[in-house]
């Protein structure tokens, strides 16, 4: 009974799997579809269906009237230097308090958590003070700090999880014979980390986004 059951088992799972991933994939679809249409199409009956009449000229007209390219550039800058600064920072700490031996290494994770329960609309105006007085608006700094700074507690969370999952032998049998009991092995470790890393790399949720740009980023210099 086991073996006739398990293909209609495995039928019904690959088919919630393909309607979830359909699911999915159907606003890339509609953002791409409607991207191609007029406005006559997307004012009248064809709201889901395929262009009539797929018009590329659109992506041409964004990008030489809406100064798409600028905002896709100054994006890019901000991510990598802000996914590159936390990414240190966050490794470093956590490295710090799963592996080093300290009385107060429970103390410190669990401040850099209670920074995960900070909401962003507490430190917005506190921020844009700051930011102004030391004049920092309009540049990417106004967005590059405040980043990194609420990707830390995530980031540390994960990374502290990822460090306790590696077997200090491991470690240990990685060190050179002259190296210090309290720096890390290396490549090793950076290997074990390398899923990690992928974690930590969205320093904020798409609507802080929004708002952070919308107080921090005016005139448009970071889309």
């Amino acid at each position: 009974m086991e073996k006739s059951g398990s293909p209609v088992r495995s039928f019904f799972k690959y088919l919630v799997l393909i309607v979830v991933a359909l699911v999915q994939l159907f606003p890339l679809y509609w953002l791409f579809t409607f991207s191609l249409k007029s406005n006559m199409e997307l004012f009248g009956d064809n709201l889901m269906g395929l262009p009539q009449a797929p018009r590329w000229e659109n992506y041409a007209f964004v990008f030489e009237t809406g100064n798409v390219g600028t905002y896709l550039l100054n994006s890019t800058i901000v991510t990598v230097v802000s996914i590159a600064i936390s990414t240190v920072l966050a490794t470093m700490a956590a490295y710090a308090i799963s592996r080093m031996k300290w009385k107060l290494s429970g103390g410190a994770l669990l401040l850099f958590l209670a920074g995960m329960m900070i909401p962003l609309h507490a430190v917005l105006v506190p921020l844009l003070i700051l930011l102004t007085r030391t004049g920092l608006t309009n540049t990417y700094w106004a967005l590059i700090l405040p980043y990194t700074v609420f990707a830390l507690p995530m980031a540390i969370y994960i990374f502290v999880g990822f460090f306790n999952t590696i077997p200090k032998e491991m470690e240990e049998a990685a060190k050179p014979p002259d190296l210090s009991p309290d720096l890390p092995a290396g490549r090793g470790v950076d290997q074990r980390l390398h899923p990690a890393d992928m974690r930590v790399f969205h320093p904020v949720p798409g609507d802080q986004h929004a708002r952070l740009l919308r107080v921090l980023g005016r005139d448009g210099v970071p889309v």
